[in-house]
């Protein structure tokens, strides 16, 4: 496999299209996910059937394995629950890549302060040594599972506006409204919300494979 490749979801597999199965209306959304019936027991991908390569590189995705994701999207939080605890490890150690995410922000209605939220979490994480996405002391983790949980499970929709939707994910990453107000629009933080902001789209007619982005040497 090349690097920096995006996986898509399995909710997009051949065996679903033939059920007719409605897709995302943002081709960007829940990306990186391996079909399952087409995962070889030693990950021997091939391209053109398991995945397909960028026609550019993917911005920031360079030598990782990259999931696109929105609170929004119930595909996402259902292999975030289901599938990502136990495939991503696999998958790093099959392929020597790094497991990120993007969030997009273009989905939901309080994307782009999802977005600011999570990438303020990643900092924090990152200050505080911590560089595994599923680490139970992630602020990152802790915000996103709360808000997804709120968001599919619960019904919750914020009715109240912004405030209340931050609320969900701070308190459940132990972070205060006070200091989120006071660091999200630091140029660490918008800097990495904006490197999640979609660029490309692949055509439509090879949205349903997964798509791999080679190194950038240009950047």
């Amino acid at each position: 496999m090349l690097p920096g490749r995006r996986l898509e979801s399995a909710v997009h597999s051949r065996k679903r299209k033939k059920r007719n199965a409605p897709s995302h209306s943002d081709q960007d959304c829940c990306r990186p996910r391996l079909r399952l019936a087409a995962i070889p027991s030693a990950f021997a991908f091939a391209e053109g059937t398991d995945f397909i390569k960028l026609e550019k590189p993917l911005p920031g995705g360079e030598g990782k394995l990259v999931k696109i994701w929105s609170y929004d999207c119930p595909f996402c939080f259902k292999y975030d629950a289901g599938v990502d605890p136990k495939m991503v490890p696999l998958m790093e150690k099959a392929t020597g890549l790094k497991f990120d995410m993007f969030h997009l922000e273009t989905k939901g209605k309080y994307g782009r302060a999802g977005s600011e939220l999570f990438a303020y979490c990643l900092v924090k994480d990152k200050a505080a040594g911590i560089t595994n996405l599923e680490d139970a002391n992630s602020a990152f983790k802790k915000a996103k599972d709360a808000i997804y949980k709120a968001y599919h499970k619960k019904g919750e929709r914020w009715a109240a506006g912004e405030d209340a939707f931050l609320k969900t994910g701070l308190d459940a990453a132990g972070i205060s409204a006070d200091e989120f107000a006071k660091n999200r629009k630091n140029a660490d933080v918008q800097a990495l919300a904006d490197a999640w902001k979609p660029r490309t789209t692949p055509p439509r007619s090879r949205a349903s494979r997964p798509t791999s982005s080679t190194a950038s040497t240009s950047s």
